[in-house]
């Protein structure tokens, strides 16, 4: 029996004085003296400190640290909870519920001891599920009972606040934990449950962290056990929705969490997303989203009644734009608008005929979804190309009383050149090369697919009708991108290129679809667009094309078709033809040159490594063709390293080297300034990195001559903070490489490498390093020790001690790889001193 049970007969007194307090209240005496009200606080804290708090499980409860002193000077810290004590507990819990009848009382324990009051009920609960405690079914019921009165009676943010505060004890086990959670998640289910809990974890406007967002949002889209999901997406949907409606820079903290936290659930679940929140979000355009009517237009009365207000139709469109300007929605969330998309083109294009205020509002949610939504595009394609004849459906927008949109009972009918110069204008606002590229792409190989159907013959009557409804909405569209075309709509070359082609060589071409295709390869050959010289060998696939089309029987096609092909083939100065006044050794290496452009241009990878391996084989034998265009030979190997497949940029990369052999004095530096160019990517300039290597190691015993070159951009790149962090780290390994190959050689170049390697690795820079670029400066160290050996002493004697003092410092750094080069490092400072002290155990 524990003897150590702490004032025990004071809080029986307690216990009875606080009963008497109870029974003998008299609830018509709205007043209550100080002194009395002070005495009964005091007898409250005193119970909880004696009858609750010792009693409570380790890590249960709000921790003794953060508890008030008088709490804290009134505890027996020493004091070890037992069953035996658990009717104390319970009995003191029972008089605290007991006092919440009570007004003043109520508002102390409220106020001061909600949390204790949770704790020592979830535990008693807990205890009686668990098996191990000696308390009674009686017990746990008053427990239970309890628990529910509590959710019921005391105001949302109370309960919140509490248990956000158990939760935040670290030390709380995980029983108490999940316990917490289900009771917060049922709060939050309350009628102000979201708007409460969003005000307890983010404060005011100004207190709002990303941290706390995003608290925020893990909380409430962590779905409680004991509610099914479709009823917790339905409960939050209707709390979520009021609160994109508030004003205000003091609200734009709730207003922004709400954005958050309904773009996280529609990505959780798109279709409880859809049918809850999206549902909700755009209720007042339900009607003519989901308006389907199967009769004739003469059967339905067109009476303008009006179906949903202006001021609704403007808070969907608000509340649209708040989810995409604070939700950060992701593409599976766009998915979600899949299904608006009609309504907001239709919306999109009332507002902007009738210069309504909505135009920018939907204007700014259509461009992001078209942006960043999954088969967006396609969706807008299939928006114009199926137009269901003339009628839409009978419920139309029509203007509001202020400058908005209403919706109306009335018919709606099409304007397809109107729509699509709207269309166009929201192409062109987006400035978006990929999303409108691939819009135009689709739009011409939705004509060229009508082209073949019109002319295979044999449709029935009402597939031709709908043919030819799909024909008028594309042609609506490509006409006017054609009349507008912009050169950020063209930027996806590869794909319009081999398009273009293909629609000029079908048999089903029309005189509509070749000017199209003329007016998109006139602006390639302007300039308007940057072609790349990978892409330029698609414009000389359509050589034959227009050699055929110059023959045309329009004369003014023929006249563009020819025109077109003179200015292709003058974009190429034909450098690899074989020339009549030539002897036939030099018609020899121009025949050779040509097959090997002609293998490289083949499609299949394998024949374009062939041609590669042949043309660096013209480069070792000196091919007089190759070595008079050295600089074009170069670029050719060089547009390779671009390519993913490793064949061909490793083809490529022994090819450079095989030009350095040849024309080192015209190779390095061109390559050199290659790797030093940023506007190259990454990878790119890693397998430029490459090359330079390559050509080091060629060099042999002309290395020192050039040796300044390689070390300096090595040197250079790797010194500035602002380049790429493993164009950095390669820099330096590269430079280790040329270092080790220098081997005693490197004597010129080695007090400036040390100056770059030791400044690197000074404190106040290491710390901010990547942890590639310590390694590789690390490294470089290593291979300079390893290259110049003993000799180092006699190459920098006066650099020996700051190597020795940056390697030992570098050694305890934290990153494994760096320390473990450090350590090689002192190995090689350290055998070389031996060697300098002993040269017989060298």
């Amino acid at each position: 029996m524990n003897t150590a049970q702490p004032h025990i007969s004071n809080l029986d007194s307690i216990l009875k004085k606080l009963a008497d307090y109870r029974d003998t209240f008299q609830p018509e005496n709205e007043l209550i003296g100080l002194q009395e009200l002070n005495s009964v606080r005091t007898l409250i804290q005193l119970l909880v400190c004696w009858g609750i708090i010792p009693r409570l499980h380790n890590g249960v409860g709000i921790p003794l640290i953060k508890r008030s002193k008088v709490v804290q000077q009134n505890l027996d810290q020493n004091y070890i909870p037992t069953h035996e004590d658990d009717s104390i507990l319970v009995r003191s819990l029972k008089t605290l519920m007991s006092l919440l009848n009570i007004e003043p009382t109520r508002k102390i324990i409220l106020h001061n001891h909600l949390t204790d009051l949770f704790s020592g009920l979830l535990q008693i609960i807990y205890v009686n599920e668990d098996g191990n405690g000696l308390r009674s079914n009686e017990d746990a019921e008053f427990s239970e009972s309890a628990l529910k009165h509590l959710q019921e009676t005391v105001e949302e943010q109370h309960v919140m606040e509490s248990l956000m505060l158990l939760l935040a004890n670290s030390g709380a086990p995980g029983w108490f934990r999940t316990k917490c959670s289900n009771i917060l998640s049922q709060c939050l289910l309350r009628q102000f449950g979201l708007s409460s809990l969003l005000h307890i974890l983010l404060g005011s406007s100004d207190q709002a962290t990303p941290k706390l967002y995003e608290k925020a949002v893990k909380i409430i889209t962590t779905f409680p056990k004991q509610t099914s999901r479709e009823e917790y997406y339905r409960n939050i949907s209707q709390q979520l929705v009021p609160l994109y409606s508030l004003k205000g820079q003091k609200y734009e903290h709730i207003t922004k969490s709400a954005a958050l936290i309904t773009t996280t659930l529609m990505e959780q679940d798109t279709n409880l997303g859809r049918k809850h929140l999206l549902s909700q979000i755009t209720k007042s355009l339900g009607p003519i989203m989901n308006f389907n009517y199967i009769g004739k237009l003469e059967d339905y009365p067109l009476d303008d009644e009006l179906v949903s207000r202006e001021e609704d139709v403007e808070q969907t469109i608000i509340n649209l734009s708040v989810l995409i300007h604070y939700g950060n929605p992701k593409p599976k969330f766009y998915q979600s608008l899949h299904g608006l998309l009609p309504t907001l083109l239709r919306l999109y294009f009332f507002a902007r005929s009738s210069r309504s205020f909505l135009g920018s509002r939907v204007r700014d949610v259509l461009v992001p979804y078209l942006k960043n939504g999954d088969n967006a595009i396609l969706r807008l394609k299939n928006f114009f190309v199926n137009t269901n004849n003339t009628v839409d459906s009978f419920l139309a927008f029509a203007p509001g009383p202020t400058g908005g949109a209403t919706i109306q009972r009335r018919a709606n009918v099409r304007d397809l050149e109107v729509e699509a110069k709207f269309v166009v204008d929201l192409l062109v606002e987006m400035k978006e090369s990929t999303p409108v590229g691939n819009f135009f792409v689709e739009m011409l190989q939705e004509y060229q697919w009508l082209l073949e159907r019109q002319n295979s013959g044999n449709l029935p009557e009402e597939e031709t009708s709908e043919q030819h409804a799909r024909y008028l909405g594309t042609v609506a569209i490509l006409a006017e991108m054609s009349d507008r075309m912009e050169p950020f709509i063209l930027s996806n070359v590869v794909h319009i290129c081999s398009f273009v082609k293909l629609m000029l060589e079908s048999p089903h071409k029309d005189d509509e679809s070749i000017r199209v295709s003329f007016r998109i390869i006139s602006i390639f050959l302007d300039g308007l667009v940057t072609i790349k010289k990978e892409e330029e060998l698609l414009l000389f696939d359509l050589l034959p094309i227009l050699e055929e089309l110059s023959r045309h029987s329009s004369d003014a096609l023929a006249e563009k078709a020819s025109s077109l092909r003179l200015r292709i083939l003058t974009r190429d100065k034909s450098w690899a033809n074989p020339s009549p006044d030539v002897d036939d050794d030099q018609k020899s290496h121009q025949s050779s040159l040509e097959n090997i452009l002609g293998l490289m241009n083949d499609p299949l990878t394998a024949v374009r490594v062939h041609g590669l391996i042949e043309l660096r084989r013209a480069v070792l034998e000196k091919n007089p063709l190759v070595v008079k265009n050295l600089p074009r030979v170069l670029e050719l190997f060089r547009v390779q390293l671009q390519q993913e497949d490793s064949s061909l940029y490793l083809t490529a990369i022994n090819g450079i080297a095989a030009i350095g052999d040849v024309a080192p004095d015209q190779t390095i530096p061109y390559l050199v300034d290659m790797f030093k160019d940023k506007d190259l990517n990454v990878l790119t300039r890693l397998k430029i990195g490459e090359c330079l290597v390559k050509v080091a190691t060629r060099c042999g015993e002309t290395l020192p001559v050039y040796g300044g070159q390689f070390v300096g951009v090595f040197l250079e790149v790797s010194d500035k903070d602002d380049e790429d962090e493993f164009v950095r780290g390669s820099s330096l390994s590269n430079l280790a490489s040329v270092c080790e190959v220098l081997a005693h050689a490197v004597k010129p170049f080695i007090y400036r490498i040390l100056q770059v390697i030791l400044s690197l690795l000074q404190p106040h820079r290491r710390l901010a390093l990547p942890a590639q670029v310590k390694r590789g400066a690390v490294y470089v160290i290593n291979r300079l020790l390893f290259g110049c050996g003993v000799e180092i002493v006699e190459i920098a004697p006066d650099q020996l001690s700051a190597i020795y003092h940056c390697l030992k410092n570098v050694r305890m750094d934290g990153d494994e790889i760096t320390g473990a080069h450090a350590e090689e490092g002192l190995s090689f400072l350290g055998q070389i001193a031996r060697t300098l002290i002993s040269p017989s155990e060298q």
